[in-house]
């Protein structure tokens, strides 16, 4: 441990980081007794989230120096500018819609943590999701972003820890400007999505993991796993954090010329992580056989989980965003230079150019002796892992971002003052860029200023919100909806609903197949209880018109006209009743 950091502040960031994770399993334990889920005692939970990680900012931000107070406060005040304008805005982002508060809001309607068998996404682990269950049930919506908000101000803080530890406090300083600049960041903090919740503890792993290697110290390995569980209850892209550091634990450990006591060790760091992450799994194979659904079914065997398109990344690269080979091998500095919020061929986010300078940094021979071959192949192959695995989006790479930042920190604090200031600005200039594109495609000032309401607002980028509302009015309570081709999205729906994760339509499609008339297709619709449909109607016929052949899709017109009553309509999106 650094001699110039008190051990106070160190236990106390570690201590209450692992706080804030412990109640928000407690609070999944309690919720899938159905206790505490329906009371306002429960924002208790949030409450107390927010308060530890206000408590690991402040401790963190006492190791920032005194040098580079200007550049501090000017990329601190950009993102705080931006932050308060889009934090009271309703929930917009699209895996808001699906997941991160249509699941919660499920929970909080049922007052239980239950299984929701036609929503894939409620098998992924949650540890946040839990913190906006209570913000959802008995605070306005946007609360649930300020709790995301609040565990970005907690990696500031634990960056600038990292900082001062693993360099000095110049080191600490840019440690937060580097973070406070990075677009994907700034974006992502005014959300309620779980990525700044991962981003944090993987914070807190890569720290620990750090210190291990340098000090050996069996303490700070308990500390990596533990923060790498709770990575892994927030997402699981956690896992992959989680079994490189495992890997370097025999390999590249202090223990590395002892390999019976570097597996040993190993061992206890798998042990010590699944602790946080049982409860998720426990719960997955309790529902489905698999304790990670919907992932490795041809491992663990269970529910066969449900499909998306299959095509691999570098064909989804070639052929669906158009991308030839030299674009596709310059991925990893793409995702630096051209990334865009909103745009997935573009990674939906960018890092920002100034962590590219991590590459530049000078090996860890002062202060610390660490070696940087550990760093790199952590840092490498979480970026492979990523790439393959799924379509890259910028949000996906954070869990590597606390190495790229401490290495550039690290580069850049050893930099002549004029040199360090123009990247800054440069970098800030770079955050605006970003920053100005999404807020010309929100428009927000309308509605913050009051002279757009919440439903005109909404409607922009919700076309389906007129419907919902309407059927939440006016539907009668036993009401069941089928959501066509609406994206999953379901956040404003206060209907009991259903709908397929990935392929809309495919229980109407098996209907309209294996029914012989009318009353077949209509009792198919009634087995699920099915009462309206709620269909984007260009999509829906489309779909039919392809997938249906002439006598299935001539059931599927006298169906319609027999047996469906158009009830209301907006933006291409109907209510129909089923009669």
């Amino acid at each position: 441990m650094d001699p110039g950091v008190p051990e106070r502040r160190i236990r106390t960031i570690f201590g209450v980081s692992f706080l804030v994770g412990t109640l928000g399993t407690l609070f999944f334990l309690a919720g899938r007794r159905c206790l505490f889920v329906g009371s306002p005692w429960s924002l208790v939970v949030p409450l107390g989230a927010v308060a530890g990680l206000a408590i690991v900012f402040a401790s963190g931000m006492l190791s920032v120096g005194r040098q580079l107070r200007p550049i501090l406060f000017l990329s601190g005040a950009i993102g705080t500018v931006f932050c308060l304008a889009f934090l009271p805005l309703p929930p917009l982002a699209r895996d808001e819609l699906t997941h991160h508060l249509a699941i919660p809001l499920l929970y909080a309607e049922r007052g239980c943590i239950h299984e929701i068998p036609f929503a894939q996404q409620s098998y992924y682990p949650m540890l946040l999701e839990t913190f906006y269950l209570p913000a959802v049930r008995w605070l306005p919506d946007w609360t649930a972003r300020t709790v995301h908000w609040f565990f970005g101000l907690g990696t500031l803080g634990v960056l600038a820890l990292g900082g001062r530890i693993l360099d000095s406090p110049r080191a600490a300083s840019l440690s937060v400007v580097l973070l406070l600049v990075t677009p994907v960041f700034v974006i992502l903090a005014p959300t309620a999505y779980v990525d700044l919740g991962l981003l944090f503890y993987a914070s807190l792993a890569l720290l620990a993991w750090l210190e291990w290697l340098a000090s050996g110290s069996p303490r700070w390995l308990v500390y990596s796993a533990l923060a790498t569980g709770f990575a892994c209850s927030t997402k699981y892209n956690g896992l992959l954090l989680f079994l490189l550091l495992a890997a370097t634990v025999p390999l590249a450990s202090p223990l590395r010329d002892r390999p019976t006591r570097g597996f040993l060790a190993a061992a206890a760091f798998v042990v010590l992580a699944l602790v946080p992450l049982c409860p998720w799994l426990l719960k997955n194979w309790a529902e489905t056989g698999n304790p990670l659904f919907p992932l490795f079914p041809e491992w663990f065997g269970g529910r066969a989980p449900l499909r998306g398109a299959a095509l691999d990344v570098l064909s989804r690269r070639r052929w669906i965003h158009g991308e030839s080979w030299w674009e596709i091998a310059a991925v990893p500095l793409r995702v630096f230079l051209t990334g865009r919020d909103g745009d997935p061929a573009r990674f939906d986010g960018s890092l920002g150019p100034l962590l590219l300078t991590a590459v530049a940094s000078p090996k860890f021979s002062g202060r610390r002796p660490f070696a940087r071959r550990p760093i790199w192949f952590v840092a490498g192959g979480y970026f492979v892992l990523a790439f393959f695995l799924n379509d890259l989006r910028a949000r996906y790479l954070l869990p590597m971002l606390p190495l790229l930042v401490w290495l550039s920190a690290r580069f850049l604090s050893r930099a002549r003052r004029g040199v360090l200031t123009a990247a800054v600005l440069a970098a800030i200039v770079f955050l605006s860029a970003h920053v100005a594109d999404k807020w010309r495609r929100t428009e927000p000032l309308a509605y913050l200023l009051g002279r757009e309401d919440r439903a005109t607002f909404v409607t922009r980028f919700v076309p389906e919100f007129p419907v919902l509302e309407y059927a939440n009015a006016h539907l009668p309570p036993r009401s069941r909806l089928y959501l066509l081709f609406l994206g999953t999205r379901s956040y404003y729906c206060r209907k009991p609903f259903y709908y397929e994760t990935y392929f809309s339509g495919a229980h109407l499609l098996e209907a309209l197949r294996t029914s012989r008339t009318e009353r077949d297709v209509l009792g198919q619709l009634r087995s699920l209880g099915i009462t309206h449909l709620v269909a984007g109607e260009r999509l829906l016929s489309i779909y039919l018109a392809t997938n249906l052949d002439d006598r299935e899709l001539e059931l599927w017109r006298s169906f319609a006209a027999s047996h469906l009553r158009p009830v209301v309509g907006a933006n291409g999106v109907h209510l129909y009743e089923v009669l």
